[in-house]
């Protein structure tokens, strides 16, 4: 399962929203992506020079859900900043 966001902001706000959320993991950084590795199977890549999110793994729905909430995302799309 995976589910698709779009995040226009910065990456620490990402990393702040992931922490509310609850859901625990260890971040990684490269040249052009930062991903997320959950500790119940989840895992969010983030494309900062397009803002697409991808969420996928166990529980990918819920955490694309706890994420949007987090984020303010209405239709998985950042409406004010």
């Amino acid at each position: 399962m995976s589910e698709l966001l779009k995040w226009p902001g910065k990456l620490s706000r990402l990393k702040e929203a992931v922490t509310f959320t609850g859901h625990v993991g260890e971040w990684e950084e490269h040249d052009n992506e930062a991903r997320f590795r959950g500790n119940q199977g989840e895992v969010l890549t983030y494309w900062p020079s397009t803002g697409a999110v991808s969420v996928q793994g166990k529980r990918a729905v819920e955490f694309a859900g706890d994420l949007s909430r987090e984020l303010g995302l209405v239709n998985n799309t950042l409406l004010f900043d």
